[in-house]
Order: structure tokens, then sequence, then C-alpha cells
């Protein structure tokens, strides 16, 4: 187990008013995974995770806004699953991301930024028609 000096604090938000729990991490962890019945909304504290490159959600239904993760630019491995996703915006902020899967989710409204996502190799997302891109704006809406 790390030491006390090796321990970082994430502030996890949780719905429901179920208010604020601490969870303490090794700081050279590399992937965090958070499941069902997990009542988790938001994260503080992930851009003290060096080396954090992996993020999984499944079946976290009370987050829907995930612009948190724009606190830890490095993750390259982004999963969420069952989850409904209002904005997909904070993927500008991920530039190091190289795997994406949006499994099960339910997007509204959503547009992808794909000259943001420069190292991204492989994307899933819930099977519908792709629009064609949109030339002027350099994105392509889901």
């Amino acid at each position: 187990m790390a030491s006390a000096k090796e321990l970082v604090c994430l502030e996890i938000q949780l719905g429901l008013n179920k208010g604020v729990e601490n969870l303490y991490v090794g700081k050279d962890v590399e992937e965090l995974v958070f499941e069902k019945p997990s009542y988790i909304e938001s994260i503080k504290g992930l851009g003290q995770l060096d080396n954090l490159s992996v993020m999984i959600f499944n079946n976290t239904h009370f987050v829907t806004d995930f612009s948190f993760l724009k606190e830890d630019p490095h993750i390259k491995t982004l999963i969420i699953s069952g989850v409904r996703i209002l904005d997909t915006q904070f993927l500008k902020h991920l530039p190091e991301l190289e795997f994406l899967v949006l499994d099960t989710c339910r997007l509204k409204n959503i547009e992808f930024d794909f000259i943001s996502l420069q190292k991204l190799r492989f994307i899933a997302v819930p099977a519908r028609p792709l629009p064609v891109l949109n030339e002027s704006a350099k994105t392509a809406p889901l």
C-alpha cells in the first residue's frame, strides 16, 4: 500500500443530495473505474494524478456532465457505458485521447471536434447513421 505521502485525495460529488465523499488513491494510479451503484456526479482532484490514463464509467447514472475530466488532459482511454451524455465538449480538452468508447450511451445533440482529437485511433458510439462532416465547422454532429 502507498504511504500517506503518495496518496491523493479525490473529492467525489454524489447525486441524490448524498454530499461529498473523499476517495484516496495512489498518486501513480493509471486507471480509475466507477460502476453502478455509484452515486458519483463529478470528481475534483484528477489533475494531481500524473499517470492516470484510463477512466471507465459503467452505469454511473448520475454523471451526465463529464466536464470535470478536463482537469486531467493525459487520459488516453475513456470508456463510458450506460450513461446519458448531454455534451461532449469536454473531449476537446483531452488531447492525448486515443480510445473512446461511448457504449450504450444516450447522446443528445452531440458534436465531436475531431481536430482537437488528433491522437484518436478508435471510437465506438451507439449504432446509428452518422451525418456527413460539416466542412465549415470541422465537426460531425451525432
